[in-house]
């Protein structure tokens, strides 16, 4: 009977030992969790900066797009006007020489 007591005291010393390491792995466990989770969190919050200073980049260089879009476009819109004037400077040109022709024949005598 006394060897059943010594038996039964190392088993609960050992079965003692034991869940105290298995507590301590599990709050080992648990805290290595947290700082996991902090350190996610950390990471989730500086993404969301640099996902809206990212959003604010982009809408700056949409920006910048237009802006050149609309150079491209006024420089289009000049040199249609500048065709268009050269054009119609050559049409006043031969209507003036036509012009001038037909005064010409008005003033020779019949």
């Amino acid at each position: 009977m006394d060897s059943f007591r010594e038996l039964l005291s190392t088993a609960s010393v050992v079965i003692a030992l034991a869940t105290f390491a298995g507590l301590a792995l599990q709050r080992t466990f648990v805290v290595n969790l947290r700082e996991r989770n902090k350190d996610l969190a950390e990471e989730r919050d500086d993404l969301k900066v640099k996902q809206a200073e990212s959003k604010i980049r982009i809408a700056d260089l949409e920006a910048v797009v237009k802006i050149a879009t609309g150079e491209v476009h006024w420089q289009a819109i000049s040199d249609i006007l500048e065709h268009h004037h050269k054009t119609a400077e050559d049409h006043w040109k031969l209507e003036r020489a036509a012009l001038d022709e037909i005064r010409e024949i008005l003033r020779r005598p019949e």
